[in-house]
C-alpha cells in the first residue's frame, strides 16, 4: 500500500513527479551537450569521423557516469567505426588541442590509455578552438599540418613533439590574444573617458 502524500509547509500536495521526454523515449542514453550539437555539427572544418571518435569518448565517460575510462586504440577504432590513422589524429585534437579529455598513455602490452574528462565547458572549448584556429587557420588541423618538424636552430635532426609543440602554441596565442584585449579595452576606456 502506497503512503498518501503528505503536504508540504503550504499545506499543498506535491506535485506528481514529472517524466522528460528524453526518459520516456530515449532510455539508457548519454547526455551529450547541446554545444556540441550547435559548434561542432555545424563546423565544415571538423570531419564527421573525429565528431564520432568525440562522442564514443562521451559514452564511455559521462554516458557510463565515469570521471575517465581505460580504454584500447582498437576499442575507440571499433565503437567509433573510424581507421586506426583517423582515430590517433582526432584523439590528438580532442585531447590534446581542445582539452576536452585528458590523455595518460598506458604501457605498451600492459595497460590502454585512460581518457579522463578535461575542461568540457563550452567556454573552454571555444577558448582552446579560437587558439588553434590562430596557429593553424582551422579548428581542426589536418595531420600534414601537425607533422613533426625541426624546431628553429634544432640539432642532430632531432623534430619537436607535437604535443609540446601544440601546448607552447597555446600559450604562446593565448598571450597575444590576451595583450590584443587589453588593448582594445584601453582603447575603449580612452574614449569612454573622452567623451
Amino acid at each position: 500500500m502506497s503512503k498518501p502524500n503528505t503536504p508540504n509547509a503550504e499545506a499543498e500536495t506535491p506535485a506528481p513527479k514529472r517524466k522528460y521526454l528524453r526518459t520516456i523515449f530515449i532510455k539508457d542514453s548519454s547526455p551529450v551537450a547541446n554545444w556540441i550539437f550547435d559548434e561542432l555539427l555545424s563546423d565544415s572544418d571538423v570531419p564527421h569521423a573525429a565528431i564520432r571518435v568525440l562522442l564514443y569518448l562521451i559514452r564511455k565517460t559521462i554516458g557510463w557516469d565515469n570521471r575517465e575510462e581505460e580504454l584500447s586504440l582498437e576499442q575507440i577504432q571499433y565503437g567509433a567505426g573510424v581507421s586506426r590513422p583517423i582515430a590517433i589524429h582526432a584523439l590528438w585534437v580532442v585531447c590534446d588541442c581542445w582539452g576536452l579529455f585528458d590523455k595518460t598513455r598506458g604501457r605498451k602490452g600492459q595497460h590502454s590509455s585512460v581518457y579522463a574528462i578535461g575542461n568540457f565547458t563550452e567556454e573552454g572549448f571555444m577558448d582552446r578552438y579560437d587558439l588553434v584556429s590562430r596557429i593553424y587557420g582551422t579548428g581542426f588541423p589536418t595531420p600534414e599540418q601537425v607533422k613533426p618538424r625541426l624546431p628553429p636552430g634544432a640539432k642532430d635532426g632531432k623534430k619537436e613533439n607535437p604535443k609540446e609543440f601544440i601546448a607552447a602554441q597555446l600559450a604562446t596565442q593565448r598571450k597575444i590574444r590576451d595583450a590584443e584585449d587589453a588593448e582594445r579595452e584601453e582603447k575603449f576606456r580612452r574614449r569612454s573617458k573622452a567623451s
